[in-house]
């Protein structure tokens, strides 16, 4: 939104305080500043994000220029009054400011070379995030990793899918969204949802004409082609919950079942595509527990799974030769492991 050059505080600050920061915040805004810099006089970046922070409250007129707090006085405000949800703290004797439903508006400041450029996050929560799930289990598959496994297995909606370690839900929920047409972003709510420019009609307006095949997937009746099961009674619960509440269940079947107990063959006729994210890391502990578990997934696969398209996550490739087939991998990085995502065919 803007971009200036600066070599001290005083024209930094006076940079900030001209841009018209009405058009994208509200006066009540929660503002987080987040700065970087780089081979710039100005490096400090906490002193930076303090004196941009006022400079922004001041321009929406926030609270009097008379009671402004001193930027010398600045060492323990605002970063050091944050509460714990990371809202920042109303300036001493005010309250009420910033309520606490309202979402935080992250404005990035990055300086490079005395150069500083000003831009506003109009998303708000990382983009993997559906806007569906309330209960997540230990690990949990990214949204977006699973979309891309689910697309790797070239799902489209009209093959029988299979998780039998579902967990909190990341591959039925995302196939039930590919079923019905329904765009990852759908549910969620974006940061630029709290802009002063905003119009909610013309947003969800927009939204019904991006989506115009949305409806008659939802409408189609119980006709059950997503398969997801685990031993926990409380994930599967809360999968069945989040399906429900979102109108996704007519494809989905939940179960509270062992994988090794499955039987594929009542549950399609024709072979299907079957994914796992089975435990690993933390939650298996020692390192002979996860390959004696892929060592029986192998096995288990290799009986009664013959013809089906499976893609399964596994923390080390050496695992791989312990799956049925001509295994491909593909790289993954998920929860700060990489770990690497086997497609192949069930011989």
């Amino acid at each position: 939104i803007a971009g200036f050059k600066a070599e001290n505080f005083r024209t930094f600050e006076k940079h900030i305080a001209e841009i018209e920061w009405e058009l994208y915040l509200k006066r009540d805004s929660i503002i987080q500043c987040q700065v970087s810099t780089s081979l710039s006089r100005l490096y400090h970046t906490d002193a930076l994000a303090r004196r941009a922070d006022l400079a922004i409250m001041e321009h929406l007129g926030r609270y009097p220029v008379s009671r402004k707090v001193p930027l010398d006085n600045l060492a323990l405000w605002p970063g050091d009054l944050a509460s714990p949800a990371g809202d920042l703290a109303s300036p001493p004797g005010d309250s009420g400011y910033m309520p606490v439903d309202s979402a935080p508006q992250t404005v990035m400041i990055r300086g490079d070379n005395d150069r500083f450029q000003i831009s506003i996050d109009s998303s708000g929560n990382l983009l993997h995030k559906r806007g569906i799930k309330t209960v997540s289990g230990r690990a949990p598959l990214r949204e977006t990793l699973a979309f891309g496994l689910l697309a790797a297995l070239g799902y489209s909606g009209n093959t029988t899918l299979v998780d039998g370690m579902c967990g909190s839900g990341s591959f039925p929920l995302e196939a039930a969204m590919i079923s019905c047409n329904i765009p990852p972003g759908y549910f969620r709510t974006f940061a630029f949802e709290g802009w002063p420019c905003f119009s909610p009609p013309a947003w969800n307006h927009m939204k019904k004409n991006i989506c115009p095949e949305l409806l008659p997937p939802l409408q189609r009746g119980e006709i059950k082609t997503i398969f997801a099961s685990d031993i926990d009674a409380d994930m599967v619960n809360a999968l069945g919950k989040t399906l429900h509440d979102h109108n996704l269940s007519p494809p989905v079947q939940v179960m509270q079942q062992d994988f090794f107990g499955m039987e594929p063959v009542k549950i399609s006729r024709e072979p299907g595509i079957v994914v796992l994210n089975p435990p690993y890391g933390r939650r298996m502990g020692e390192p002979r527990a996860v390959t004696s578990l892929f060592k029986d997934i192998g096995k288990k696969l290799k009986s009664d799974f013959k013809g089906w398209k499976a893609g399964v996550i596994i923390p080390d490739k050496i695992l791989a030769g312990h799956l049925p087939g001509s295994v491909k991998l593909i790289p993954l990085r998920h929860g700060g492991l990489d770990v690497h995502g086997a497609i192949f065919v069930i011989p």
